[in-house]
């Protein structure tokens, strides 16, 4: 099992997310889920961050700094994310890639997505670290 590291507990740190996810990743959760995010960092390589919304909603962060990289470990993310969403019960699974140029990857990142099989409730977001703030995971990449 994984050991969890808590991100310091703040409320800009939760309005930060609530935004994050209502505007960036298009939630459409209703208010009072969202007034329940649990956020968490966790090491390894590379490092992830994992918001677990309302009981409902579970999102990957991860970075993916090297595109030449992301065949090798696409399927192994959403597997993991898809298996971890359906044994705690969410309803949806959403993995953030965080990227240099999302725009350049996107193509090889959908295609990949799309061959990997998944289910329509599971969704890729590429972004840049400049979209994510303090939910970018840290660490060794």
């Amino acid at each position: 099992m994984t050991t969890m590291d808590k991100l310091p507990a703040s409320s800009d740190l939760h309005a930060f997310t609530r935004l994050f996810v209502r505007e960036r990743l298009g939630c459409g959760c209703p208010d009072e889920l969202l007034d329940r995010i649990e956020i968490d960092a966790r090491p390894g390589l590379p490092p992830m961050t994992q918001l677990r919304v309302g009981g409902r909603l579970l999102v990957h962060v991860r970075a993916c700094p090297e595109p030449s990289r992301l065949p090798h470990l696409l399927a192994g993310w959403l597997a993991d994310g898809v298996a971890q969403r359906d044994v705690m019960g969410f309803n949806r699974f959403r993995l953030v890639l965080i990227v240099t140029d999302p725009d350049a990857v996107r193509p090889n990142a959908e295609a990949l997505f799309a061959s990997w099989g998944g289910d329509d409730r599971t969704h890729l977001h590429l972004l840049r670290s400049d979209e994510i703030g303090p939910l970018l995971p840290t660490g060794p990449v």
